[in-house]
């Protein structure tokens, strides 16, 4: 969202909070006119306590950068987070029909159960996983856009969870 947005609902969040308090303090009061002399445009900055109430409210709801998990208690999905990624990027090579090396991503179990050269998940142990590391070395994929940082990530911490097939 943008930093309009929140602008605009922090001064609304101010107005009404100030207007249910019910004091009389002059800090407290908003003036129902400007002075003839003070224009005020809707571009002008809020004072600096209003502007750092809603830059410290903007900053807690602004989606991180990082990757998130969809499922509950922070853990990552296998079936919302993981696959996804898997399909988007691994699937015409080593998917369906084709499957490059015998390593098959179209499900969790053909996942788990390895290639030709053994398994390329160890749960747990995401620096002695074949995948990730060929991912991270950019060997995979061959083909098409290499995943972003992002997604390696995502897929070195269902690794270190545990590699579960949730």
């Amino acid at each position: 969202m943008s930093n309009k947005f929140f602008l605009f609902i922090g001064w609304l969040i101010l107005a009404v909070g100030i207007s249910a308090c019910g004091t009389t303090s002059p800090a407290a009061t908003v003036p129902t006119a400007a002075p003839a002399s003070a224009t005020v445009k809707p571009t002008d900055a809020p004072p600096a306590t209003v502007a750092a109430t809603i830059a410290a409210t903007a900053t807690q709801q602004a989606p991180t950068e990082t990757p998130t998990a969809s499922s509950p208690a922070g853990s990552v999905s296998f079936s919302e987070d993981i696959n996804p990624v898997l399909q988007a990027n691994c699937f015409n090579c080593h998917g369906g029909e084709k499957t490059s090396r015998g390593l098959s991503v179209a499900t969790y179990e053909t996942l788990m159960k390895g290639s030709q050269n053994g398994a390329v998940i160890n749960p747990g142990n995401p620096d002695s996983s074949k995948l990730l590391q060929s991912i991270l070395s950019g060997k995979m994929p061959k083909k098409g856009e290499k995943l972003t940082a992002d997604e390696a990530q995502l897929i070195k911490q269902w690794i270190l969870e545990g590699a579960q097939n949730n």
